[in-house]
């Protein structure tokens, strides 16, 4: 399926924003799309992108993107070295700046990012593992997460991503999840364009 074909897709069924990972082949053992892909994507569609950057050496690489057309830019902070700098420079060049949560990483190693975040993205799959096993353990972070901002009285941004069909997304939701990115059970769904309004009660996708 073509690049243009696949974000018109989305847009038609409802969806709120493009999610893109970029991957370089170490952090996540995989390749995944590049900063040709952002701006292409960027001009043939409306959607806002998100960012989820799977890669090593981030300070080497990051720059461009904090001056390409994306929204949001999330990180993984075990690959950076000082975080809470990064998490600055992003919201510097005016974008929303989050981080992902691996299935293997605990909350409590990034609590005192939080507050800098606009988004935590929590991974239900390891990064790179299109398809791969789904950590079910992974899903309580989402409520845990969703206590920690109330008990911070702030507003954050609660994304999902890894292995979701239609009922592990209900799940997520339920749980706290606000947002649900979703790709190979999407656009192989008989129904992509029911999909969001079956995952999502109303929330964004």
């Amino acid at each position: 399926m073509a690049l243009g074909e696949s974000a018109e897709i989305a847009e038609r069924a409802g969806a709120e924003s493009l999610h893109i990972d970029i991957m370089d082949g170490h952090y996540a053992q995989d390749f995944g799309f590049n900063l040709e892909t952002v701006e292409m994507l960027s001009k043939i569609s409306p959607l806002p992108l998100d960012v989820h950057m799977m890669v090593l050496d981030i300070e080497k690489l990051i720059e461009p993107f904090l001056h390409a057309p994306v929204r949001t830019l999330c990180i993984h902070p075990e690959t950076v070295k000082d975080a809470k700098a990064m998490l600055g420079e992003i919201k510097k060049s005016g974008k929303l700046a989050g981080i992902a949560v691996a299935p293997d990483v605990k909350l409590t190693e990034v609590v005192p990012l939080i507050a800098l975040c606009d988004e935590v993205l929590v991974l239900t799959v390891t990064p790179g593992d299109g398809g791969g096993t789904f950590h079910t353990g992974a899903v309580e972070k989402i409520p845990a997460l969703r206590d920690m901002t109330n008990q911070m009285n702030r507003r954050m941004v609660i994304s999902v991503d890894g292995g979701l069909n239609v009922v592990r997304a209900q799940t997520c939701v339920l749980k706290g999840a606000d947002k649900i990115i979703m790709g190979n059970a999407f656009y192989h769904a008989e129904d992509s364009m029911g999909i969001r309004k079956a995952v999502c009660f109303g929330k964004v996708v």
